[in-house]
């Protein structure tokens, strides 16, 4: 976690280099990595109370080539610590992501990412993603729902996972 030493919250081009100094050893440096941040527009925002940390849970759309991609960004501001910031896919600019949270404090987000196709995803209380699901909006439009254990269910739409391989032509022939 480089964050308390290095403002790199602030858009540009970033280069870091690590030196690694094992005891009784010569010193490695390792090779460069270079990486951008930009600034995203943040859709929505909340604090939530996790053992006694108040986190900051925050999605950002960022423009990427001419479409609009989703983020979960996780942070202790108190503590000067991002947690994670994970892209969960493309999303329709003008939907408002469904967003709920379990008795864990797991995040459940639902958006729309294309015009029929609606994403959910799943992310521990840190934000790295656990599982992700996409559905087509036929018949009943994908939601999320509360359970009364305190879990959160993704219901409705139509999963595209489940879709029937047709049959070879071959297979409807002369019995076989």
């Amino acid at each position: 976690n480089i964050t308390p030493m290095y403002k790199i919250r602030n858009t540009g081009q970033y280069t870091i280099r690590a030196s690694i100094n094992p005891a009784g050893s010569k010193s490695y440096l390792t090779g460069s990595l270079r990486f951008n941040v930009g600034k995203g527009e943040v859709s929505w925002t909340r604090e939530v109370n996790v053992d006694e940390e108040l986190r900051t849970y925050s999605l950002i759309r960022f423009l990427e080539q001419k479409r609009s991609a989703l983020y979960l960004r996780v942070e202790s501001p108190k503590k000067n610590l991002v947690y994670s910031t994970v892209r969960l896919g493309e999303t329709v600019g003008s939907t408002k992501p469904q967003v709920k949270f379990d008795s864990d404090c797991k995040v459940h987000l639902l958006h729309v990412s294309t015009t029929t196709l609606h994403r959910y995803s799943r992310l521990t209380r840190d934000g790295a993603l656990e599982y992700q699901e996409d559905r087509q909006a036929l018949g009943m439009v994908p939601s999320l729902v509360s359970t009364e254990d305190g879990g959160v269910q993704f219901a409705g739409g139509y999963d595209i996972r489940k879709k029937a391989a047709r049959r070879k032509l071959s297979e409807d022939q002369m019995g076989l």
